[in-house]
């Protein structure tokens, strides 16, 4: 398989005849990527790091797709996290994932063995428990997740936002509370914006917390909360 500027053109070599030729974007670089039957010598070796065009690899039946375009963003210790990873997903996440869908709820004990995989909160500071990792290994997790299509396991809202927002925001004291508990998966951070007249606009959100002593009496309306 071959990319070219006009876009991805297989060549057989018994016939040498050319078949579909796929548009895409990506056909602008000039890109490889092996068949299961037969392979056209590479322009790049693919590395772990290389970004996979699933779409047009499976439309058109590639075994091993090595669509690439070659990235400097990560280097050997993001790569070996990156092994670590893909194991993790196909172990503990790919098998069940279909069944999850169906029951619409990831399994608690997926969040505990996540944590101590170290898979949570990579750029959390020791100080609060975390590994205090560069914010390229939450990266290299997303981006493995997003290659399994495994989309119920809510990582992403965990670990970069909800996190981040109590690193950068809460007291010391929620800090040392929270932090170590979310790096653990202890504790699953969630996220409850969105509302019948609001979402992504957040200045229109209408529910309020009041404090009430010792807690906060809520009153409003929530169509829906991450991870939940």
């Amino acid at each position: 398989m071959r990319w070219n500027r006009d876009g991805l053109t297989q060549h057989s070599r018994a016939s040498g005849i050319p078949a579909a030729r796929v548009a895409s974007a990506a056909a602008r670089h000039q890109l490889t990527c092996a068949s299961k039957v037969d392979l056209i010598e590479p322009i790049d070796q693919p590395t772990q790091g290389d970004i996979v065009n699933v779409h047009h690899a499976g439309q058109l039946g590639l075994h091993h797709p090595a669509a690439i375009v070659p990235r400097t963003l990560f280097n050997e210790e993001h790569e070996m996290f990156r092994d670590s990873v893909r194991r993790f997903i196909e172990v503990e996440i790919t098998p069940f994932h279909e069944q999850w869908e169906k029951e619409g709820v990831v399994p608690r004990e997926l969040w505990n063995k996540a944590g101590a995989a170290g898979l949570l909160c990579c750029n959390v500071p020791e100080e609060y428990g975390g590994p205090g990792a560069d914010f390229l290994y939450n990266v290299v997790l997303h981006e493995e997740l997003a290659r399994a299509v495994a989309t119920g396991p809510g990582f992403a809202v965990h670990s970069d936002m909800v996190a981040n927002y109590i690193y950068k925001f809460g007291s010391e004291q929620q800090k040392q509370h929270w932090l170590p508990r979310m790096v653990s998966g202890e504790s699953i951070g969630a996220l409850g914006l969105t509302e019948p007249n609001a979402g992504s606009d957040l200045k229109a959100i209408k529910t309020r917390a009041v404090r009430d002593g010792d807690n906060y009496v809520i009153s409003g309306q929530k169509v829906y909360i991450s991870n939940g």
